[in-house]
């Protein structure tokens, strides 16, 4: 790793990296939209989702004349991708991508570690990273809530470490998995008021807009949807 960065000196800095992988996803994404939008798919789930949450359609069916696959994710997400239904196609999906790869350098940048090791993380998971973004897919900011949540717990930040378990989980659920980490911490009863308090407030938001026998039927689909 020395001999690497004394080699290439300008890549032993978490800025540069993050001005360099910005440069980097802006391209590929311009590449990808010369393809044709048809190859930002899961953009378009994400994009959609919102639409058919506040019109009470079920989000876990096919919707073939808007998407290809099915939508997978809670409607408290759905919910959160307002900014993107509204933002034009093609400002959205550069502002996704992007958000997905600074949100990583966002939560390296946090670890108690060195400058040159930060560095050699964001070089290690660089091309699964920009694999990721070419498919406008969210595993950058999965990658970027487990870590913090790591992050958040050192530096005794209790109600940022369930705060972004919550988020983690209304994406994807399996980032609850991170929560484990409150066994090996002090303050454990905070951190439970904490889950509580961040999970209803998530998990209820979409209530606001499509009615309390709207959020149940939808969590109900979804929950079919996932066990099938």
């Amino acid at each position: 790793m020395d001999k690497f960065f004394e080699k290439f000196p300008g890549l032993n800095s978490v800025r540069n990296l993050a001005f360099i992988f910005a440069s980097i996803i802006v391209l590929a994404t311009i590449h990808r939209l010369w393809l044709g939008e048809h190859t930002f798919n899961n953009f378009s789930i994400f994009r959609f989702s919102f639409f058919n949450l506040i019109n009470g359609n079920d989000l876990y069916v096919l919707h073939p004349n808007q998407y290809n696959d099915l939508y997978k994710y809670s409607p408290t997400f759905a919910l959160l991708m307002a900014p993107f239904y509204f933002l034009p196609f093609y400002v959205g999906i550069f502002i996704w991508n992007l958000l997905n790869a600074l949100f990583v350098f966002w939560a390296v940048n946090r670890l108690s570690i060195s400058e040159k090791a930060k560095s050699f993380i964001l070089i290690f998971v660089a091309i699964e990273l920009l694999s990721s973004i070419q498919n406008a897919q969210s595993n950058g900011i999965m990658a970027g809530l487990v870590i913090g949540v790591f992050t958040a717990f050192e530096r005794k930040q209790i109600v940022l470490a369930a705060l972004l378990i919550c988020i983690g989980f209304y994406l994807k659920i399996f980032a609850v998995v991170a929560g484990i980490l409150f066994l090996f911490y002090k303050e454990k009863t905070k951190f439970i008021f904490c889950i509580l308090f961040w999970g209803l407030l998530f998990g209820l938001l979409p209530m606001c807009f499509v009615g309390v026998d709207g959020l149940v039927l939808q969590y109900k689909s979804w929950f079919n949807m996932l066990r099938n």
